[in-house]
């Protein structure tokens, strides 16, 4: 009896150094992380990064629709990635923030908006606040004081039943964008 009790104790801690060493793998820093987040993902195996720059993708578009997004921001970072396919060319930012209520306050603006610009009608476009399509911020993922807005460079096809960005992105397996921001989204949350 006694041997089975210290046999599941080891294997208890056995298994708790495995899951502990698993989660070390991501040290989350005030520094930027989407790298490190990013090469995690199994996604990161079909999406490639390819290069990555110092400067605000978005910022022509959050700068005139949602000015506020931009109070507190310490530094931002943009990243590049690509897939084969003519349709998966995808532009991720990260934002950091001085702390974690900044951030959170942030968030919530540019949250709405891009839930907002994903869900609008093509016919209705006349009430977006920018014009530029390749610009417009469709997903946002917030951890601590990060923040990273998606994008897709590509032209996405409207019609009758794929007639908003969103309807697109549900009926089209071919399109990554929302496989890497629910992946990554979702890796931020255990990490949070």
């Amino acid at each position: 009896m006694r041997i089975k009790k210290i046999t599941l104790i080891i294997f208890t801690m056995i298994i708790s150094l495995m899951c502990s060493s698993h989660k070390k793998n991501i040290i989350f820093t005030d520094d930027f992380n989407f790298i490190q987040i990013y090469e995690e993902l199994k996604i990161s195996k079909t999406i490639k990064l390819v290069r990555f720059q110092e400067d605000d993708y978005f910022s022509a578009h959050l700068y005139k629709c949602k000015t506020s997004f931009y109070k507190d921001i310490i530094k931002k970072r943009t990243y590049y990635l690509h897939e084969n396919k003519a349709i998966n060319n995808i532009i991720v930012t990260e934002y950091l923030f001085k702390d974690s209520v900044a951030a959170n306050q942030s968030f919530n603006i540019v949250n709405e908006y891009v839930t907002f610009l994903r869900n609008l009608e093509r016919k209705d476009y006349s009430k977006k606040c920018y014009e530029i399509w390749d610009e417009q911020p469709y997903f946002v993922t917030q951890m601590q004081n990060h923040i990273y807005i998606y994008t897709i460079l590509d032209d996405l096809k409207f019609d009758k039943n794929n007639n908003s960005i969103e309807t697109i992105i549900n009926n089209s397996k071919e399109i990554l964008l929302d496989d890497l921001y629910n992946e990554f989204d979702s890796k931020c949350k255990i990490l949070d």
